[in-house]
């Protein structure tokens, strides 16, 4: 699987795709989030994007995922349903900490 990982920078064109992405990975794995939550985060999610070096992640063509970095910090990591437990979310972690100097993790609980 890591040989077939490829990313590439996000573009504001990139954004209503990843929003989709977004809110079926949140769905999926956010189930701490009531939907009133979830709504009023996916209005807000957008504006967002703007603000962190967002990378889309790509197994061969397919998209799985995308990430957001701010300086040394992950603000954001998400990917589809179907490829959360496959260890793709574990293969973009090493890549951001060797290649984009990530030290800390912003985490929702």
């Amino acid at each position: 699987m890591s040989d077939t990982l490829r990313q590439r920078p996000g573009t504001p064109d990139d954004y209503a795709t990843l929003l989709d992405l977004w809110e079926r990975s949140v769905i999926a794995t956010h189930d701490f989030l009531e939907e009133a939550d979830r709504l009023f985060y996916k209005e807000q999610i957008p504006q967002y994007f703007g603000q962190v070096s967002l990378l889309l992640w790509y197994d061969q063509e397919r998209l799985i995922g995308f990430s957001g970095t701010h300086g040394q910090d992950l603000e954001m990591l998400f990917l589809e349903p179907a490829a959360i437990g496959h260890g793709y979310g574990n293969a973009i972690l090493q890549w951001l900490v060797n290649h984009a100097d990530i030290q800390r993790i912003d985490v929702n609980r």
